[in-house]
Formats: structure tokens, sequence, C-alpha cells
């Protein structure tokens, strides 16, 4: 009977953990789409606004977005994590969430004097670009901390409906837009309604903000939340260099060119690997708080040759195809530019994604906080006054060249200042290997780098997978051989 009993319980407990799987399983699916019809819709909105903006127009909707970028992260991803991370622990999330909400409308009270520049900019061409990126940034973060509560409350289907109503609604609204104000008014309007519409919508499911200032919990929200602040405004900062230099040193028809091609690179192969990021990190977490060195040593190898695996290829493949692939979803008046700055936008955005997806990890792990902030902030005081530099002296290319050279760096610094927090391991022969197969995969696209239009660009893209892929598995990187063959069976 006891026998029994203890089968029973033991069969109990793996159904659960089976079921708790299968919900993970669930739930990063949906995350996963939505990520994906978020990139859908990028490109989508690159291949439209193309054509039917001019790159001036699209160069002050970049800066806007710039800057309104640059503000939500730096002023607000604080707050979305320490409520996110406080809630779960609290004995009433719902306090938490309200005194979020009120922070949150007390950071927009405190940054609306800024307003105030647009006195000095009412004379010039960037008009309204302090108003845009303002109303914007407010706009996205309150969107993204409605978002952030919808995941701390396990709603993913809720989660994708918010996100896919949101990107829906900007291509709605610019089109509506556009047959009443100029192009650059209209993108940025656009921007603003599409967050807030979704907003409004779920705020009843998700209780209405009220005034809710707990001293005690404002003061534990500020102690574990202020350390992040620097470190994502630095790290808003030094990716963002780029689009925040050259509208004032070359001109906003320059800035629309960079940031339509800096658009690619980063919505495709930024958000293949961040969802790569969200499967991979908990994984390390839960064998780092286990203190099993040895499963850690392990879930990080295989964590980072993931993340190379899939990231070299793709990067490669906006390289090599980067012609094709400007020509087909760009407009013809930035395609041209786009083809010579796709290259090595792609190869920054590589570095900069291993820096944030995995080198950075060490300082995460050992729960550092002014480590990393200490290596963002001296990529940043290395690399801003050469961008200026480069920029003043080359235009689109020094944006290219200081962009690189930043990322660059701040990947050096993350890997020499890391080893001091934890060792990473590094898969050298995998890597090899798929530095190899990525290296023959180009050789092969290279005569199709010409293939316009999306059917030819598919049908190659598809080409180069298959090469890359057989000789993958002929490698049997992270034993992807034996697991294909015990998935057949």
């Amino acid at each position: 009977m006891t026998c029994l009993c203890s089968g029973l319980a033991v069969g109990w407990q793996g159904c659960q953990a089976v079921l708790q799987a299968d919900m993970l399983i669930r739930h990063s699916l949906f995350y996963l789409l939505s990520r994906l019809v978020s990139v859908g819709a990028t490109f989508i909105s690159l291949w439209l606004f193309s054509r039917l903006v001019a790159p001036d127009d699209f160069g002050f909707y970049v800066t806007v977005m710039g800057l309104a970028t640059l503000a939500n992260i730096g002023l607000f991803q604080w707050l979305r994590i320490t409520v996110l991370r406080l809630a779960a622990d609290h004995a009433s999330p719902r306090e938490v969430q309200q005194t979020g909400w009120a922070l949150l409308l007390l950071i927009m009270l405190l940054t609306a004097p800024l307003l105030l520049l647009e006195l000095v900019l009412a004379s010039t061409s960037w008009r309204g670009v302090v108003a845009g990126a303002l109303g914007v940034s407010w706009a996205m973060a309150g969107a993204e901390y409605a978002l952030e509560l919808l995941r701390g409350a396990l709603r993913p289907r809720a989660y994708l409906l918010f996100s896919m109503l949101r990107d829906v609604l900007l291509l709605a609204l610019a089109l509506l837009l556009f047959g009443y104000l100029p192009p650059a008014y209209a993108l940025v309007l656009a921007q603003m309604g599409a967050s807030l519409i979704p907003l409004v919508l779920w705020l009843p499911q998700l209780g209405w903000p009220r005034p809710c200032l707990n001293r005690q919990l404002i003061t534990q929200m500020l102690h574990y939340g202020l350390p992040l602040l620097g470190l994502y405004l630095l790290g808003s900062l030094l990716a963002n260099t780029d689009r925040l230099l050259l509208p004032w040193l070359t001109g906003a028809a320059d800035t629309g060119l960079y940031g339509a091609a800096s658009g690619i690179a980063r919505q495709s192969l930024f958000a293949i690997l961040q969802a790569v990021n969200l499967a991979a990190f908990p994984l390390a977490l839960m064998a780092h708080r286990a203190g099993d060195q040895a499963q850690l040593k392990q879930q990080l190898l295989r964590n980072i040759t993931l993340l190379l695996l899939l990231g070299v290829p793709a990067a490669a493949g906006l390289m090599v195809l980067a012609p094709a692939i400007s020509q087909t979803v760009l407009g013809h008046a930035y395609a041209g530019a786009a083809a010579h700055l796709l290259p090595l936008l792609a190869l920054g955005t590589l570095l900069m994604s291993v820096r944030v997806f995995y080198t950075d990890h060490a300082f995460q792990l050992a729960r550092d906080t002014r480590t990393p902030m200490r290596v963002l902030a001296g990529a940043c005081l290395l690399t801003l006054p050469l961008s200026a530099v480069l920029i003043h002296k080359a235009g689109l290319a020094g944006a290219l060249y200081a962009t690189l050279l930043g990322f660059a760096l701040s990947l050096g610094l993350s890997i020499y200042m890391g080893r001091t927090r934890l060792q990473l391991p590094w898969p050298r022969r995998d890597a090899l290997a798929i530095l190899f197969a990525t290296l023959v995969m180009a050789i092969l696209l290279w005569p199709l780098r010409a293939a316009v239009g999306w059917g030819p660009l598919i049908m190659t893209i598809a080409f180069g997978s298959v090469i890359y892929a057989s000789f993958i598995l002929a490698f049997n990187v992270m034993n992807l051989r034996a697991e294909l063959r015990g998935y057949l069976r």
C-alpha cells in the first residue's frame, strides 16, 4: 500500500511537471508568435512607407522614434521590471501594480517641462520633434507597462492580441492620416494612437490607474529599480547613438535612409535572437539557483551555441543578400543606400545581441548591476565623441563605422570584465563548425545576391537554409543529428 501511495505521489508530481512544461511551451509560442507578427508588420511598414514617404519626412519620424525609444527604455524600463519582480512576491500584487501606475504618471509629469524646448525649435525644420518624442514615449510606456501586467498575469493570448492590434493600427492610422497631415506628423500620430487605443481597451481588465502612494512600497521599488535605470539608459544611448547624432550632423534625409536600413537589420536578426533568449536565460537562471555548476555550464554552453547557430547565418544572409533584400523591401529612394549599409549593420546587430543575450548574463547571474553600468559608460564615453567626428567627416559611412565600433567595444569590455563574475563557456568546436557552414552558404549564395523580388528572394533564402542545415547536421552541432533521429522515431 505504501509503495502504491508513493507511486501515485510520484506519478502526480510527474503529471504536474508535464502540465507546467506544457504551459511553458504554450506561453512561449504565444510570445514568439507576437514577435514574429511584429517583425512581419515592421517589414510591411518599411515596404509601404519607403514608397509613400520621402527620406526627409521619414528621417523626421526616425529621429522622433529614436528619442522616444531612448526615453521609453531609459526612464520607464526599470519600472516595468521592478513591478513584475516585486508583484510576484508581494501580498497584494494589485497594490504594487497601482503604485507602478502612479510612478509612471509621475515620471511623465516630471518630463513634461521638456516641451518648453519646442520654443527653441519653433523656427527650425525640427519643430515638433520634442513634442512628438515625448508623446510617443509616454504612449509607448503605458502600452509596454500594460503588456508587462498581462505577462505577469500569465495571459499570453491577451498579450498576443494587444501586440497584434498595435501593429495593425500603426499601418491603418498612418494610411488614414496621410490624407490630412504631412507624412512625418502622420507617422508620429499613428505611432501614438497605435499604443493608446489598445491601452484604453485593456485598462478595464487591468484596473484603471488610481493614486496609490505607499511610501514603504515606493522605497522598495526605488531601492530595487534605480540601479537598473542607469543600466537601461546607457544601453539605450549606445544602441541609438547613430540615429540621435545623424539628424543634427547630416540632416533628415540621411537619417531616413539610415533608419530604413537599420530597421531591417534590427527587426529581423535582433528579434530572432531575442526569442532565443526568452527561452534560454530562465533555464540558466534555474541552474544557477540550484547551485549545480556543471549543469549551469552545460546550459550556458547550449545557450550560446544556439545563439550562434541562428545568429551567424542570419547575419551572413543579410550581408550577402543586402542588394536583393534592399530592393525588394524598400522603395527606390532608399534601396541604394540600404544595400551599402545593411552588411555592417547586420554585423553590428549580431555583436550587440551576443553581448545583451549572453556575455551580460555573467553580471545578471551574479546580481551585479554596477559593473555592466561601467562597461556601457566606458563604451559610451569612447564612442560618442568618435561617432560625432566620424559622422561629421563621412556622413552615413561614419555612422556605420561608429555603430560597429561601439557594439564591438561594449562586447569586448563585457567579456573582459565579466570574467571576474562568472567564467562563461564558449563552444569552440561547434563555433568553428557554424562558421564553416556559414562560409559555404555565403559562397553559394553570392551569385544569387541580385535575386530581386519576393519570390526569388524567398527561394534564395530557402536554398541557403538547406545548405547551411545540411552542414550543421553533418557536423552534428549541439548533437542535433541524434536528436533529429529520436524525433523521427
